[in-house]
């Protein structure tokens, strides 16, 4: 029978380098390039909040991704984009913000009612928000 290797001798034979890497990887998934873009929207929206990307995807791309959840993450997505939205209203304003506010209250509320207490938490945090 073969010798199983220990986890620490696993570790040392890593061909990656870097932080926390240890050699264990594997590809991304498409969601987790959706949290990104998310994170880097809401930057976008942040450092130039007149330009066209708050009325090009607020209204219909994050209530469409904020909808999905055939995929195993689809919560970690979720937190991400209730977590990012207090910051991009404030960039925007509340009053430009509401324009858009209801196409985004189903998949709010379907996340408050989740079972995920993170995403649960970031939408309610949205909501409380939104109600100001």
């Amino acid at each position: 029978a073969p010798k199983l290797k220990g986890l620490a001798e696993k570790m040392k034979k890593a061909t990656r380098s870097g932080c926390m890497d240890h050699g264990f990887s594997r590809d991304r998934q498409p969601w987790e390039y959706t949290d990104g873009c998310v994170h880097l929207l809401r930057e976008l929206i942040i450092a130039l909040p007149q330009s066209a990307y708050f009325d090009q995807f607020i209204p219909t791309i994050i209530p469409n991704i904020a909808s999905k959840k055939n995929f195993a993450h689809y919560h970690e997505l979720q937190q991400t984009i209730w977590q990012s939205i207090p910051a991009i209203a404030e960039a925007v304003g509340k009053r430009k913000f509401k324009m858009y506010l209801e196409l985004l209250l189903i998949p709010m509320i379907e996340t408050l009612e989740c079972n995920n207490r993170l995403a649960m938490n970031a939408a309610g945090n949205a909501v409380t928000f939104c109600n100001k």
